[in-house]
């Protein structure tokens, strides 16, 4: 996969999602262009997973199968009067000058999140931070292209992979939902191409629905238009996005979307005269469709979607002064039936889901805390962005003025927004878990809150409180001045955010990556190792768990083992893999290491393949203990004074090492003398000692085919206190032929 097929497909899906959604959002031909194209995007996404739960119910989803769930296009491009209004937005939009600045802006956004695939050819998929999670969706999304989500997957332990769609399958699944991997499986199944090439470019793409979502929520509950500055804020500064995105919270990102737009149809319905009926029952229509949406995508949602639908609801009835459109009431409350019976089992799923991930929330404390190294006055700033490294740079006094700052926006902009009440009801769902955080001590409910309420959250910090500030026109000039500079400042720190994010993505996405070449190794599993055994030395990528797990995505068809050395081989299949250390595995056809850990410890070892990340090997030295180095996934580039190694050689060679102090250079010029000991049991032991300044090139004989047990203890009179004074500049292992 190249950049330009990337780019082709941030073309393609949101283009797709519009049509999905043009049925629906022809109806609003008063609207104007921006908001009818953001209901078209929201009911583009919510049919698709609509017509994905019920044709994957019953089919996998590839072949004919996959094309029937593009209904919704089909019948948006059969339809003239949606064809046509669908061409005039976007001639309208692409004839807008303003739309192209705005455009250009989108872009920006969607370049900084997609950097490093957009700047390197052979990357296909990264993850943003040290979450793992895509490693479930993409799974999944492969699993239902074979299966549908009612088939539970073999157990293999020689091929573990199936163990991972367990959770999102069946009438009583752990988790209750589908909708995020079906969705990924319904684009590779069109596309042509595998769901983990596609990844990182669906996330990206429901930056999309994203923007749509905010901007009907500020229209909705805030101003029907927002000042300039206020435009570009919310087009570009949504680090609450990324981080959805760069966490791999897929499921929890698409739950929040369609979360969103039940609120917003909830309230847009209930304010629709009956004699709208067409629009009030489009309105009606995509409220339906949302909270199946919820209910197939993150289940974990329901109740606090359910709370401000349910509040803004009873508002109509009971609030003085509301407009007294019963049947428009009553036909928001056939919507919420109508969602629960447009796929019942999506609707019985999701309960179940809902109920087993609620108790998995009270049987422990593992939970993360994004607040636990915080003082209450940075909780504001946390949350208002999930950035925690720039609330750390911002300090205690930092937060204080960035605190009062976002406290007095709040303020305005409720008081110039247009519906105040439903401003609080929209964020009811996530207050309320905010409290149940509070007294039930659930400190994940702090991160949870704000993904929950995430859509308004972002429509009130960068587009309504910017705005407010803005536009605040108060008696004295003193007053305009500090409300600009409060603009400002929120609009600085915003982008400082989305900046500190994107810089986690480009650290964690040069040691979390996957590249094309992958797929040559499971080209080789497919034939050559086919139903052979493969030895995975996940130790030796540096990162053991990611690679660990990814290596068995990529050995599809071969019969995988794990090596003994390390605590996280197998990632999160590590419970359902055959571990060397737990029972004996027969000799390998192959053994999978990193490039890194070639080059050193396999330097002339009979390579089978060669990837960016990985080697393939027909033979290798394997190290089954290691200490006094660092770190122990990986080559070691520390080292302590007390150094041990068990190696076992598949030929006879010697081991290289160099070490120099780990100081400014020419501090240390005598710190002792090294004692090399080699043992090999039934063979004579080896021992040297190795004195004078440094480098120290160590050489120690290895024998093959046994365990050579190597000790490296450093004996000086000046014994240091650091743990690793060492750096090790060279080590290698070169087999003699």
């Amino acid at each position: 996969m190249n950049q330009l097929e990337g780019i082709l497909l941030l073309i393609g899906i949101p283009l797709g999602l519009l049509l999905a959604g043009y049925w629906l959002a022809a109806v609003f031909a008063e609207s104007d262009v921006p908001t009818r194209l953001s209901i078209s995007i929201l009911t583009g996404i919510a049919s698709l997973l609509l017509a994905v739960s019920i044709v994957n119910f019953f089919s996998p989803l590839s072949g004919v199968a996959a094309w029937a769930c593009l209904l919704p296009v089909f019948g948006s491009l059969a339809w003239k009067k949606s064809r046509v209004r669908f061409a005039q937005d976007l001639g309208a939009l692409l004839s807008n000058k303003s739309f192209l600045g705005f455009g250009a802006v989108i872009v920006l956004f969607l370049g900084l999140l997609l950097w490093p695939v957009l700047s390197s050819y052979g990357i296909i998929m990264y993850d943003g931070t040290s979450n793992h999670d895509s490693f479930f969706w993409v799974v999944v999304a492969e699993h239902l292209k074979r299966h549908t989500y009612m088939e539970r997957p073999v157990w293999d332990s020689l091929q573990p992979l199936a163990s991972a769609a367990d959770a999102v399958v069946g009438w009583t699944p752990a988790w209750g939902r589908m909708g995020s991997e079906g969705l990924l499986a319904l684009c590779s199944a069109i596309v042509g191409l595998s769901p983990i090439k596609l990844y990182v470019y669906v996330t990206a793409c429901l930056f999309l629905p994203w923007l749509a979502a905010v901007h009907l929520g500020i229209r909705t509950f805030y101003a029907e238009r927002m000042s300039g500055p206020a435009r570009v804020t919310v087009l570009l500064l949504h680090p609450i996005f990324i981080f959805y995105y760069s966490n791999s919270n897929l499921p929890n990102l698409l739950g929040v979307i369609a979360g969103s737009a039940a609120i917003i149809a909830t309230e847009s319905a209930l304010r629709t005269a009956v004699d709208h009926r067409k629009q009030l029952l489009a309105w009606s229509g995509l409220l339906a469709l949302s909270l199946h949406g919820v209910y197939c995508a993150y289940p974990e949602m329901i109740p606090f979607v359910f709370l401000p639908c349910g509040f803004l609801w009873l508002r109509a009835w009971f609030v003085e002064g509301a407009r007294p459109l019963w049947k428009s009431r009553l036909i928001v409350a056939a919507a919420v039936v109508v969602s629960l019976l447009l796929n019942p089992a999506s609707t019985f799923r999701a309960g179940w889901g809902f109920v087993a991930v609620f108790k998995l929330t009270q049987a422990g404390s593992w939970w993360g805390s994004i607040m636990y190294q915080f003082h209450p006055i940075q909780y504001i700033p946390t949350l208002v962005t999930l950035t925690p490294a720039v609330v750390k740079w911002l300090g205690i006094w930092g937060s204080w003025l960035l605190t009062g700052v976002v406290v007095v926006g709040i303020v305005l902009a409720w008081r110039r927004s247009r519906d105040r009440l439903g401003v609080v009801m929209a964020f009811s769902g996530g207050c309320v878990l905010l409290i149940y955080t509070l007294l039930a001590h659930f400190v994940y409910g702090w991160q949870k809150s704000v993904q929950f309420t995430g859509i308004f959250v972002s429509a009130a910090v960068a587009g309504a409180i910017i705005d407010s500030f803005w536009q605040h026109r108060g008696q004295w000039r003193l007053s305009r001045w500090l409300a600009w500079a409060g603009a400002g400042g929120l609009a600085v720190f915003l982008a400082f955010a989305v900046g500190m994010q994107c810089r986690e993505i480009y650290k964690w996405s040069e040691r979390k990556l996957l590249s094309q070449d992958w797929f040559v190794l499971r080209e080789q599993s497919r034939t050559k190792l086919h139903a052979l055994p493969v030895l995975v030395e996940a130790a030796t990528f540096r990162m053991a768990f990611f690679h660990g797990m990814w290596a068995a995505y990529f050995l599809p068809d071969s019969q995988i083992y794990f090596a003994s050395r390390g605590d996280q081989s197998g990632g999160y299949l590590r419970s359902q893999v055959i571990n060397e250390a737990a029972q004996s595995i027969p000799s390998p056809a192959a053994v999978l290491v990193s490039r890194s850990w070639a080059d050193s410890f396999d330097a002339n070892s009979e390579r089978i393949l060669t990837g960016t990340e990985y080697v393939l090997l027909r033979n290798s030295n394997r190290v089954f203990v290691m200490s006094g180095v660092f770190p122990l996934n990986g080559p070691p580039d520390k080292a302590s004074p007390s150094i041990e190694l068990e190696i076992l050689p598949h030929s006879a060679g010697q081991l290289l090492m160099e070490l120099t102090p780990a100081q400014a250079k020419g501090k240390l010029s005598q710190v002792g003398t090294w004692q090399i000991a080699c043992s090999v049991k039934g063979s004579a032991n080896y021992s040297a000692s190795l004195a004078g300044p440094p480098p120290w090139i160590i050489k120690v004989p290895l024998a093959p085919g046994q365990k050579n047990l190597i000790k490296l203890t450093l004996v000086s009179d000046k014994p240091t206190a650091e743990a690793l004074p060492f750096d090790i500049k060279q080590l290698r292992i070169e087999s003699t032929p």
